[in-house]
């Protein structure tokens, strides 16, 4: 696994009220599912 820092753009920052987060990981999709976990809907509406 691998520690992954995912950054926010500025519009994700003032919705999720944080600049980044550390994620240990082994592939892209394992972020995104901790990010999902993480923040919940808010995460997920971005991207629909």
């Amino acid at each position: 696994m691998a520690l992954v820092t995912v950054r926010f753009d500025a519009l994700l920052r003032l919705r999720l009220s944080t600049d980044s987060l550390h994620v240990e990981a082994t592939d892209v999709k394992e972020v995104i599912e901790h990010l999902e976990q993480v923040f919940g809907h808010r995460f997920r509406q971005q991207y629909e």
